[in-house]
């Protein structure tokens, strides 16, 4: 039986998406708890409910089965769900016929789920259920708390924040009043959790936005777009041997002290020589992107997601607000991984259906070559 108004499945399955992370990101559940494996259950039902009502083609069918295995592949290689729901949720949201329509759906849904979740574990905090998991800083001389308020790190409060901003920057006009109600949250929120990190990328991100019809920037962003990933990679890699062999020091002030840790992993632990990752060093935490892919997918993984960031990015390179957001992910990338997390990053799952249109895009276009190579075949042996 089909469900008449399949919108309901799409914003059901963001939000178990989200509610996933922020139940283990403030500590309420972790991943040994049932619940969680419920709201997996419950996610993929969904799905398949959602995939059901939709009126779908074999190849669309033979597209999904492919990313359907890459998703078990990766739940196999690294234990988690988190690359499999940006493959689930780009399969739900494919809509040839609507295509930008579909990624507005995406951004908007997220970003109605990301909003409720940050607002309730906040409020859940302030009125005393939640505890805050404060962390104390030395900083000029002087302590700083940083609080979490609900959260299991203060890192996340700047993080979420982030994150809805892009959502609400892509869906809405960008004008004096919503440029200046982000720079005062932006700041209020620094002041909060000590998030230098959010602070710079929600500033760059605001400056990016406000100059986004500036003609050089349209004229280079498309063409420097598709090799960020690649770009900020070899700077990771690079300032932490530099800061190891001539104790670079402002570059380690750049990356809030993590280089001399970056070099460390790199050096012992070998990250950068391992095929395909390794589950031996799970309880490493890197603040850091590009060397989590290293961590948990090794080389021939890091060469995949490269791949997969060039291909999505041209494919999105008329898009100048996916790519302002785009830079601005990848550069929070180099002191944060949390951004791998695709609960939270809705960009992932907007890449991954790029990715599917990209491919049927291919598809139609070769059966039309295919069609009309028979064709003149035919008025050819007529002549």
């Amino acid at each position: 039986m089909k469900i008449k108004n399949n919108s309901l499945l799409e914003l059901i399955s963001v939000f178990l998406c989200v509610i996933y992370k922020i139940l283990l990101a403030s500590n309420i559940m972790n991943t040994s708890d049932k619940f969680i494996y419920v709201i997996i259950i419950l996610f993929f039902c969904t799905a398949i409910l959602s995939l059901l009502n939709k009126k779908m083609y074999k190849k669309d069918f033979v597209k999904l089965l492919i990313l359907g295995v890459i998703g078990f592949f990766s739940i196999v290689m690294v234990e988690s769900v988190n690359y499999v729901f940006p493959i689930i949720i780009a399969s739900i949201y494919y809509d040839k016929e609507n295509k930008e329509e579909s990624v507005k759906k995406i951004i908007r849904n997220f970003f109605i789920c990301l909003l409720f979740g940050y607002i309730f574990i906040i409020f859940l905090n302030l009125i005393g259920i939640l505890p805050s998991h404060d962390l104390i800083r030395f900083k000029n001389g002087t302590i700083v708390t940083r609080h979490s308020l609900g959260f299991s790190h203060p890192a996340f409060v700047g993080l979420y924040y982030t994150f809805i901003m892009f959502a609400y920057f892509y869906l809405k006009k960008t004008n004096i009043i919503n440029v200046t109600i982000s720079i005062v949250l932006s700041y209020v929120i620094y002041k909060i959790c000590d998030s230098r990190t959010s602070l710079i990328c929600n500033y760059i991100f605001i400056i990016m936005m406000i100059l986004r019809n500036n003609r050089n920037l349209k004229k280079y962003m498309p063409k420097i777009s598709p090799y960020l990933f690649i770009i900020f990679t070899i700077f990771t890699i690079v300032s932490s041997y530099a800061y190891y062999k001539y104790n670079v020091v402002f570059l380690d002030e750049f990356f809030s002290g993590r280089l001399s840790i970056y070099n460390n992993i790199i050096n012992n632990y070998n990250i950068l020589k391992l095929p395909f990752g390794s589950k031996n060093y799970e309880n490493i935490i890197l603040d850091n992107y590009y060397l989590t892919i290293f961590l948990y997918f090794g080389y021939i993984g890091y060469v995949l997601w490269a791949i997969f960031y060039i291909k999505t990015q041209k494919n999105m390179s008329s898009n100048i607000i996916f790519l302002i957001i785009q830079f601005v992910i990848l550069f929070y990338g180099m002191t944060d991984s949390n951004v791998i997390v695709s609960s939270i990053n809705f960009m992932l799952s907007v890449q991954f259906l790029q990715l599917l249109y990209n491919v049927t895009d291919v598809y139609s276009n070769k059966k039309l070559k295919e069609n009309n190579y028979e064709k003149n075949k035919y008025n050819n042996s007529n002549i």
